[in-house]
């Protein structure tokens, strides 16, 4: 008797949109994980709206200093995106502010901490929120 064979997990299609991708260019092999494939990235809202087809993505990782103009364009075109927020460090009224975005989660580039940054990526593809308020010293 053959078996079906098993399913594999799809990967979680990311694009990054952040002012400093310099920030995030020796993160991109760390977060080129098998389980994760970064298909874009962009360092202005102009660029990310032009270059980013959100049908391709699952997952939106974001610079706040994006503002709101960037979620409205991609929730839009595809309200089911799924979007994390990154901030410089702990910030209340930035987190306040994804919230009120329905952002699914945050990462905070001080301290950056790439396991923590890849169960978020994780955890907001699977639907859940992923919100850290004490960042990891």
């Amino acid at each position: 008797m053959s078996r079906a064979p098993l399913l594999q997990p799809r990967q979680i299609h990311l694009f990054i949109a952040y002012d400093n991708f310099s920030f995030f260019k020796p993160l991109v092999p760390l977060l080129n994980v098998e389980c994760i494939r970064i298909l874009g990235k962009a360092d202005t809202v102009t660029q990310a709206i032009e270059w980013c087809n959100p049908f391709d993505i699952d997952v939106l990782v974001m610079d706040m200093a994006f503002g709101a103009r960037l979620v409205q364009e991609f929730q839009a075109k595809r309200p089911l995106l799924k979007i994390i927020g990154m901030t410089k460090e702990f910030e209340k009224p930035a987190i306040q502010t994804m919230r009120n975005l329905k952002m699914r989660g945050s990462i905070f580039e001080k301290p950056l901490d790439i396991e923590r940054t890849i169960d978020c990526i994780q955890a907001v593809a699977r639907g859940e929120l992923y919100f850290r308020f004490i960042p990891i010293k």
